[in-house]
């Protein structure tokens, strides 16, 4: 006692371990001799020629039992294509899982294990039978005993016998199989209903409703009354009848109010109601068509990211996700339809508008619209594919029932309506346009006299063509390719403008006799021939006194003629005719209307219009010079002037005889300057110096011509408010014009610019 023990010696310590090594040893090499010599595991050679173990005439199996060793079985039943649970409750079966089982069950291959006893095999006493029945009424009986050991085989084999035959053992494990709780082979789609059998949906929870298919269409039943949006249904349906459990809980609860699934403590209640089918003998007629037939689904308590629910038709309670609570039961609002107006666009062959005190109709022929009322002309197709696609897309973002409130939705006395009728209906869709909400971002309409009002975005209202006028012909000018244009007059806010065409060319008579800008006159006679405005804002038969009396406007007349054919005698002025376009700009807006045209149309035009037909007629070519002409060049800057001379082909800088210039950089400039153009005239008579600072200019340019003539302009450091240009003059031309910066740029230099390159 009390002493240390020794440790153990080296070759004591090896012995159990070696006893242990060879043990393993022998018992693998026991193992291998059974496996390859033993008749125990031998197939024998009495073994059937048929080696099925139920036999090859065994026909398609159409019941399936299994018991087990305690007495406790289940019993499957085949009904169509389904697998079905007959015990120990009712209940559709997974098909495949009990189509695995017996499809392995009658393809058995038998082989003999003859010499094994039952208590080895566990056959004395079966852990299962497994009794089938075929489609002929036969039955089989298959008994399953124990696993076999697996003597170095990689798969699990099981001993199995069949009554009246020797025992055999088979290469597939039941076990996993038949361990299995009867809840196992249930199927877990626990609601499985066609959506086009629904006629009804009923449901009760934090969001109640009622939906009711009637002609086709779903509609809202309650607590409103409203048509209901297909989509929206459809969507409700797909979750709503076909309900896949993530598991059972019990196959017969006894106290629902542990789920919370008592009567009166459920979350949710869903009702799908369908059409019970007639009975085959009777004929369906209206006396005896079948009533609806209920199926009720309960959702109660949460467990986690579970919710417990049973159909109320079966004590079964399962575990669905919770997520199904929120899908079954939407906000009455988004199953409603919101579409304000269902209508194919395709089939509207009629348009009634009243809007502001006006009204216009429309009417289609053969794709065609035409303008019927207040008067008769083609209609703006632009226009009426706008009002189609911009009715079609309104959708409300909510609903006021409440009729009697009308007036204080603007819907009393509606600011516009607009109706349809359609080629498929004899009704017309009428939407009556009301006020906005206090925020002005929602507008009220409603969809004809007792539906409901419908709450839509301000914006979608606004983008709607309202405006009866904006449907008649918009082309306010139209001027047949026949005709050429000689003449034009335009009358700019009281400046007067005249060209005509001559034999030579076009020519300015008025305010002054000069040359005409050819390529502005081709320019703006081309956008006139054809000229429709973005819309049509005023028709009537008298012209707005704002229209007529407006600070800026620009009358344009236009002179054509329609050259007569070489054979035909010559007609006075049979061919000529005269176009009067009057164009303003007020608030920043442009309108225009063709003078004597009946009814009197005024045109919202592009911004742009009014300065497209300001643009110069006289010619902007100021001077045409010939540079080999030139002799001497002054460019004057204030009180500085550079002078370059021409000295047989040469230049030369006269102050410094040394300084070497360049030839081709001055021809260069020259060539530029002799085809210089004005950007504009802003007055045809040279007056009024002071007022360009012309007096005081930028600097001026002068050419010196060999027969001793100078050519002089003068550039001014300003141009015309927010125009970025400069104000010019040339002596001996009538009239103060503007350049270009580029322009007036170009004709400035200094000596280090026409220095030769070294």
């Amino acid at each position: 006692m009390g002493e240390t023990p020794m440790p153990p010696r080296e070759n004591e310590t090896m012995k159990p371990k070696t006893a242990i090594a060879l043990t393993l040893i022998l018992v693998l090499c026991l193992g291998y001799i059974l496996a390859r010599h033993s008749t125990l595991l031998k197939p024998s050679s009495t073994a059937p020629a048929d080696d099925l173990l139920l036999g090859a005439k065994m026909g398609k199996i159409v019941t399936f039992k299994i018991t087990d060793a305690a007495g406790g079985a289940i019993d499957f039943a085949r009904r169509g294509g389904d697998w079905y649970v007959e015990r120990p409750y009712q209940a559709k079966a997974q098909a495949w899982r009990v189509d695995r089982i017996v499809n392995e069950i009658k393809t058995l291959a038998a082989h003999s294990a003859a010499g094994i006893e039952n208590d080895l095999s566990g056959l004395d006493k079966p852990l299962w039978t497994i009794t089938v029945t075929d489609e002929t009424g036969k039955n089989r009986v298959v008994e399953i005993g124990r696993q076999t050991p697996s003597m170095g085989f990689s798969e699990t084999r099981t001993y199995v016998h069949v009554p009246g035959h020797d025992p055999a053992w088979v290469a597939y494990d039941f076990a996993q199989h038949f361990s299995q709780p009867a809840t196992a082979y249930r199927d877990k789609v626990f609601v499985d209903v066609a959506t086009t059998a629904v006629t009804r949906i009923t449901l009760s929870g934090r969001n109640s409703f009622e939906l009711a298919r009637k002609d086709g269409s779903w509609k809202i039943v309650a607590p409103i009354t409203a048509q209901a949006d297909g989509e929206a249904v459809d969507n409700l349906l797909r979750q709503a009848c076909r309900i896949e459990a993530e598991d059972v809980v019990t196959a017969d609860a006894k106290d629902l109010s542990l789920y919370g699934l008592a009567k009166g403590q459920e979350s949710l209640l869903l009702t799908l109601w369908q059409k019970a089918a007639a009975p085959a003998t009777q004929p369906a007629t209206r006396a005896s068509a079948p009533a609806e037939t209920p199926l009720t689904v309960a959702l109660g308590s949460r467990s986690n990211e579970q919710i417990y629910a049973r159909r109320t038709d079966s004590p079964i309670v399962f575990l669905v996700n919770a997520s199904l609570l929120e899908g079954l039961q939407p906000a009455v609002v988004s199953l409603r339809q919101r579409q304000v107006l269902d209508f194919d666009a395709a089939q509207v062959n009629e348009i009634a508008i009243e809007a502001q005190g006006k009204s216009a109709k429309l009417h289609a022929t053969l794709g065609q619209w035409t303008m019927t009322a207040p008067y008769q002309a083609p209609a703006t197709a632009t226009q009426v594919s706008a009002l189609l696609a911009g009715l079609g897309a309104l959708k409300a973002e909510d609903f006021r029932d409440n009729l009697a409130a009308l007036a204080g939705w603007g819907l009393a006395t509606p600011r516009a309506v607009v109706s349809l009728a359609l080629k498929d209906r004899k009704q017309r869709l009428t939407l009556n346009i009301g006020g906005k909400s206090p925020s002005g971002e929602m507008t009220f309409v409603q969809a004809g006299a007792g539906a409901p009002v419908a709450v839509v975005p301000t914006r979608l209202i606004d983008a709607l063509p309202l405006e009866p006028t904006a449907y008649y012909n918009n082309v306010l000018l139209s001027i047949p390719a026949a005709q050429q244009l000689v003449g034009i007059d335009v009358n700019r806010s009281g400046s007067v403008f005249s060209v005509r065409k001559d034999p030579a060319g076009w020519k300015m008579l008025a305010p002054i006799a000069t040359d005409a800008d050819t390529e502005n006159i081709n320019k703006l006679f081309a956008r006139l021939r054809e000229l429709a405005a973005s819309k049509i804002v005023f028709l009537g038969e008298q012209a707005p006194e704002k229209f007529l009396n407006a600070k800026e406007f620009i009358t344009l007349t236009l002179k054509t003629s329609q050259p007569s054919a070489a054979t035909a005698p010559a007609t006075s002025q049979a061919n000529d005719r005269t176009y009067t376009l009057r164009v303003v700009r007020q608030d920043d807006k442009v309108y225009a209307m063709c003078v004597g045209a009946t009814p009197v149309c005024v045109g919202e035009m592009p911004k742009t219009f009014f300065e497209e037909l300001s643009g110069e007629l006289r010619s902007r070519s100021l001077w045409q010079i010939d540079s080999r002409s030139i002799r001497e060049i002054r460019f004057i800057a204030g009180g500085d002037t550079f002078v370059v001379r021409k000295d047989g082909e040469n230049w030369t800088y006269p102050k410094d005889p040394f300084v070497k210039l360049d030839t081709g950089e001055i021809s260069a400039f020259l060539a530029g300057a002799g085809k210089l153009q004005a950007q504009a005239f802003v007055d045809y008579k040279t007056r009024d110096l002071p007022k360009y600072r012309l007096d005081n200019p930028w600097f001026s340019l002068e050419l010196v011509q060999a027969d001793g003539k100078t050519r002089r302009i003068v550039v001014s450091h300003i141009g015309q408010d927010k125009h970025d240009n400069r104000y010019a003059v040339i002596e001996g031309l009538d009239g103060i014009f503007t350049v270009t910066p580029k322009t007036a740029a170009s004709l400035v230099k200094k000596l280090d610019d026409l220095k030769a390159k070294q």
